[in-house]
């Protein structure tokens, strides 16, 4: 039998799928390239400025048991919450991809998550370069004393003092007390330790690449470094070593 047709399935509103301006707006606009490739980087360069200090008063934080980090605190400095700030300030894309590597769990998938989102490992070069240079700066205040050191020893222990110093003020801004106990302290030297050691395995094996250590390149502190070879491909290389440095971060 034939469909019949009424007035009354006329008067029913249209079963097709209708357009509102409501509905557009919900749509997430993309970025700007001058946001995404000038002020995301600038903002992760900032929030790496945030650790040299930081990582300073942790270092002292390790001996007085974390005193020195809560009278900083107390006096203002609040590191941890300057860089939640300007994680709000970065782009929706560059949070989401954050967000998506820091959310994946174990290591080669975390490897695998950053290798899906390449942006976050450039960024976490950017925010790595402040470190770096303080790194630096210790390291060659280390050859100072004992010119006997190598550099690579040398960039690969001031890597890990500024390491063991954030990990110390990182971990007392998340206590009750807003101290360290001794055994803190400890693991926040000895997270330093382990990452001067793969510092120094990560300057080799980025030497055997034919790649320039950052660390080891600061901690020189002259164009040593650039005599051993021909001026020709130097930056590809200190790039090269940047972007390792960045996948090992």
């Amino acid at each position: 039998m034939a469909d019949t047709f009424s007035f009354d399935e006329a008067k029913q509103p249209a079963k097709a799928d209708t357009f509102s301006f409501e509905d557009a707006a919900l749509v997430p606009e993309k970025s700007s390239w001058l946001r995404r490739y000038i002020s995301d980087p600038a903002i992760s360069a900032i929030k790496g400025a945030v650790g040299v200090p930081e990582a300073a008063v942790g270092l002292a934080d390790i001996p007085t048991g974390g005193m020195v980090g809560k009278l900083a605190e107390d006096a203002g400095f609040r590191p941890k919450e300057a860089r939640e700030f300007l994680d709000t300030l970065l782009s929706p894309e560059q949070q989401e991809a954050n967000k998506y590597v820091a959310e994946t769990k174990g290591f080669f998938p975390t490897i695998g998550a950053a290798l899906q989102k390449p942006s976050t490992i450039a960024h976490s070069v950017i925010e790595s370069a402040p470190s770096m240079l303080g790194g630096g700066v210790v390291a060659r205040g280390l050859l100072k004393a004992a010119p006997a050191m190598s550099p690579l020893v040398a960039g690969a222990l001031g890597e890990g003092a500024v390491s063991a110093g954030q990990t110390a003020e990182q971990v007392r801004q998340q206590t009750a007390t807003g101290t360290l106990t001794p055994g803190q302290s400890a693991l926040s030297a000895t997270s330093g330790a382990l990452t001067a050691g793969l510092g120094y395995g990560g300057g080799k094996l980025l030497n055997k690449l034919g790649l320039t250590d950052v660390d080891q390149w600061l901690a020189s502190g002259r164009p040593a470094l650039l005599t051993s070879e021909s001026k020709k491909g130097v930056v590809s290389r200190i790039v090269g070593g940047m972007v390792g440095e960045g996948v090992f971060e």
